[in-house]
């Protein structure tokens, strides 16, 4: 698994042993577990390990977002 933090429009592959376990799909958005969000000084959000945030992901062939803790995601594609 990469060590990146996702970001919005990027591909993305389930590795989790569920239903979804091999799909890919579109990171919609990011959901963080901390009540206050880091950010810098643009109000970015900076840089999160995989354990402190979900994903809101648009897998193909679907027609609902559905929540993955980012580290059952692989990246596969920057900028989709």
């Amino acid at each position: 698994m990469n060590n990146i933090m996702l970001a919005k429009g990027e591909l993305v592959q389930c590795t989790s042993r569920g239903f979804y376990n091999g799909k890919i799909g579109i990171v919609v958005d990011l959901v963080p577990y901390s009540s206050r969000e880091r950010s810098d000084q643009l109000g970015l959000l900076t840089q999160l390990h995989k354990d402190e945030y979900s994903c809101i992901i648009l897998f193909n062939g679907e027609s609902k977002n559905v929540v993955i803790r980012a580290k059952w995601l692989e990246h596969l594609e920057t900028g989709i």
